[in-house]
Formats: C-alpha cells, structure tokens, sequence
C-alpha cells in the first residue's frame, strides 16, 4: 500500500473507523486506533480463539481488549469463582442463611431451597474442578442433613415462621390487586401450606373488591378507563358481550368472583379511590 493510497493528514476517518498516519518505513503504512468496526471485532474474537498472547495481538486493540479477549490474560470461570465456594459446612450454611434473612423473608421451604441451591453449586464446582464424584457428594450429602438443622434453628429461634411470613406476603399481594385465590396459589408455591395460605388469604369481601379496583386502575379500566367504563352490551338471549365482558373475564382470570368484578366495575372513580387508600391503611 503506498504513501499515496492515503491523504496526507495526521488523522483520516473512513466508514467510521479512526486510521492514523504512519511515518515510520519499518511500520506498516495505516494501523486501526480505537475503533469499534467489523475487522477489530474480528481481530480480537480470532486473538482469543488462537490464544494470542498479549504481546502479538494486532496494533489498536487497546488494553481492555486484552483483558478481556486475549488468551494469556483470561482466567477460567472455576478460578473467578473459587474465593466464592467454600466448602458447605453447618457454620457455612448458617451464614449464609443469616445472609440471606437480612435481606428477605422468606418461609422455611424457601429457605431450605436456598441453601440445597448453594451446596449443589458447591457440588458441581467441585466436581468440574477435580474432586472425586463420591467424594464430592458425601459432603454434599451432610451439607443438606446440616441445611435441615440450620433451618430447624431459626425455627426455633422465631426467626422464620412462616405464619408470619404467609400474613405479610398476603397483605402486600392482596395491596397489589391479587384475588384471594391468586394469594392462595402465591403462598403454597412459597411452601406454605394450603391451610395456612387460605387463612391468611382472608376471606373478607370489601378486601377483595378494593383489590379487585387495584387491578383495574393498574389496566386503566372499569371506574378508571378514558371513557368512564363500558357500557353494558347483551346479545339476544342475555349474555353480557363486547368490551365489558372482555373485562370481566380478565377479573375472572385473575380470581375473582363474577359478583365482586361487576361492583367494581360499577363504581364510580372517586368511591374506588377511597376503597383503595383504605385497603392500604390495613
């Protein structure tokens, strides 16, 4: 490529890549800087491929490049990860478990799962980095017998209940517009069981109407649609059709019962407003 192939100039942009001028005969006559285009992408894809080493990757790839891509300067995921897995023993779990609590609730089901996820990462990590299968499980194995005792403690000592736990979840569910029967299936997939998710799904009818006004002000529709509400269309034999009974069966998806959804959907927005602040009072 010769001298004259480039214009005179100590910085030449062309189809957005940054070419700067080189003097130097022993140099070749053009080098990329700083560019984002195809053949740096490419350049450095094919660096990490063939393991370059830092010293030989092509001129312009900078130095975060390097780090990232080159082969000589790229650390295993089980090296990254090593500080991180330690060996799952009871005073292990327990941290972790301490950890964990400070900044969730959770049931003890939940808990426990959390915990069994931590020794299987321990596991797999172990595995993939040359610890015996056997070896590797038994521990494992008196991890998940010790996950059982860390979690029996906190019970113990009042730091998981999971009436508690059902109680508070139920309250925040029921303020974001779930039906009793969506707050049912929310805590038993948590682990409660279904009798206590259905005492503290509650079964008080003004709680569920101010939730079911939730989930229609969050749709914008009902009291708080542009046009005030649909009006109410029948066909022939009766059956409620068109856009309000779309919205009906909406509410019916979501739990609630065909009473309940149609005293929502005649009320007034001012009426709806006052059920909503003080279902958030409770």
């Amino acid at each position: 490529m010769g001298s004259g192939f480039l214009p005179q100039a100590p910085l030449w942009r062309w189809c957005g890549l940054q070419l700067s001028w080189q003097a130097s005969s022993t140099a070749a006559p053009w080098r990329v800087g700083n560019c984002r285009g195809g053949w740096h992408r490419d350049a450095v894809r094919r660096a990490a491929r063939e393991g370059t080493a830092w010293g030989k990757l092509p001129d312009g790839i900078g130095g975060y490049e390097r780090a990232a891509m080159s082969g000589k300067a790229a650390r295993s995921r089980a090296e990254r990860d090593a500080p991180s897995q330690p060996v799952p023993t009871r005073q292990v779990l327990a941290e972790a478990a301490a950890a964990y609590l400070a900044r969730y609730s959770a049931s003890q089901r939940g808990l426990r799962d959390v915990l069994i996820r931590r020794i299987e990462r321990w596991r797999a990590f172990a595995t993939n980095n040359g610890a015996a299968s056997d070896d590797a499980e038994q521990i494992a194995a008196q991890a998940r017998s010790d996950a059982e005792a860390v979690v029996a403690k906190l019970v113990g000592a009042g730091a998981l209940d999971d009436a508690q736990f059902a109680e508070q979840r139920a309250r925040s569910l029921r303020q974001s517009g779930r039906s009793r029967r969506a707050i049912s299936a929310r805590l038993m997939a948590k682990g409660i069981d279904a009798t206590q998710a259905r005492d503290a799904a509650g079964d008080d009818g003004e709680a569920e109407l101010a939730a079911c006004l939730v989930l229609l002000r969050r749709r914008r529709l009902g009291p708080y649609a542009a046009d005030g509400g649909a009006a109410i269309e029948t066909d022939e034999d009766g059956n409620e059709i068109g856009k309000r009974h779309k919205v009906l069966a909406m509410l019916a998806r979501a739990g609630f019962a065909a009473d309940v959804a149609r005293r929502a959907l005649a009320m007034d927005r001012e009426e709806a407003e006052d059920r909503i602040i003080a279902l958030r009072r409770t």
